[in-house]
């Protein structure tokens, strides 16, 4: 189980080198965007703190958690004076409840007010909000393209804000089998202290 950001930007990349390896072993990697079921699934990738109730959680890398918009709407409320986030329209996800007032506490920010656009996924959340929806909170390590072609802009005062992490996760009630743990091997090495993009 895979968030579907993840796996486009990430895992997808390096699958063809896990086959070419491992021949013998099929992997079904299924888009998800909230793994609470992880014990009908082997293995997932997970983002968050690493503490999930009947789970073992391994870290891959940290992460950087920002708040981002079209440059356009962000030009339209000046937010390069510091004008206050309240103001701004908010996108939420289903899949990651209350992620907007946690970000808002480790900032030290007043809560925003209520999202007028609720979303499933980020991946959701980051189309939306390049369609100038409203900002939305996003993994800097995953938006770079954005970023650099301009499509989004880190909302102003934000960046470095907020810490996260990626985890490879199991269900505690699950026996790896052969090729699980070969898998989890693999994506271990592969994918621990890994960094998407040098700068």
């Amino acid at each position: 189980a895979v968030a579907p950001l993840f796996f486009s930007r990430i895992l997808s990349g390096r699958m063809a080198e896990f086959h070419t390896q491992n021949p013998s072993i099929s992997v079904e990697a299924l888009s998800a965007a909230d793994n609470e079921q992880i014990e009908a699934f082997d293995c997932g990738i997970r983002f968050g703190s690493g503490k999930w109730k009947g789970c073992s959680a391994r870290k891959l890398f940290d992460v950087t958690i920002v708040a981002v918009g079209s440059p356009d709407m962000l030009a339209r409320y000046r937010l390069s004076g510091g004008t206050d986030i309240r103001l701004l329209p908010v996108i939420d996800t289903k899949s990651s409840p209350g992620s907007w007032a946690s970000w808002c506490a480790a900032i030290g920010l007043p809560t925003v007010a209520k999202s007028p656009t609720t979303v499933m996924s980020m991946t959701d959340a980051i189309a939306a909000a390049k369609q100038g929806m409203g900002v939305c909170l996003a993994v800097k390590e995953l938006i770079e393209q954005e970023l650099a072609l301009e499509q989004l802009a880190i909302v102003w005062g934000t960046e470095n804000s907020v810490r996260s992490a990626y985890w490879l996760v199991q269900s505690e009630r699950r026996t790896a089998s052969p090729a699980t743990k070969v898998f989890t091997k693999w994506a271990l090495s592969e994918l621990t202290d890994y960094r998407p993009f040098s700068r």
